[in-house]
């Protein structure tokens, strides 16, 4: 089952689990660790709010000088930290967003507090190599892989909500698409 491997020589090990992600869906990294039995804490590293920056702004169909939260958790899986996560949100969507427990899933609580469904997402993923503020939350050595993802999620009604900017462990987290081939 892929949980013991064995060296010749050298002795039997437990192996690394690794977390697996599906690309085909938009689902919040709390429920979708909770529904593969993964124990998933979150720590809150950052939470400002700040005029977007141009990047954002634009992504999230904002007006210049609109403002935003910028809230960076790091996602640690039985014990190990496999991701940070910076989500960039409307502050005109969520007031108050900081008298929340961000701690738990985002976007159970954008749906509950705010009325806000996330339903629909575009994402780029791209490797490359850690940068030192990563490094040290994830507990990592210089330039280790990492799967760095950007992805606008959008409420039910189209509108943008989120704007995330999300670092995964290469060692530690697969990502997994099924294919098909088009009808011709």
């Amino acid at each position: 089952d892929g949980w013991v491997y064995r060296k010749k020589g050298k002795g039997s090990f437990a192996a690394v689990r690794r977390v697996e992600h599906d690309l085909t869906q938009l689902v919040s990294t709390t429920e979708y660790m909770r529904e593969r039995g993964w124990l998933l804490t979150t720590r809150v590293v950052s939470l400002d709010r700040l005029p977007a920056p141009l990047k954002i702004a634009h992504a999230l169909e904002l007006p210049d000088g609109a403002l935003c939260y910028r809230l960076c958790r790091l996602r640690v899986v039985d014990g190990q930290p496999v991701s940070v996560q910076t989500s960039h949100l409307p502050a005109a969507l969520c007031p108050d967003l900081e008298d929340n427990d961000l701690t738990g899933s985002l976007y159970r609580l954008l749906e509950t507090r705010y009325d806000l469904r996330l339903w629909t997402g575009r994402e780029i993923l791209r490797a490359r190599c850690t940068q030192p503020h990563e490094q040290q939350l994830l507990a990592v050595p210089h330039c280790t892989p990492v799967m760095d993802m950007e992805r606008v999620s959008y409420a039910v009604d189209g509108q943008p909500v989120e704007y995330l900017e999300a670092v995964w462990r290469g060692d530690r987290y697969d990502f997994t698409v099924s294919l098909s081939r088009p009808q011709r």
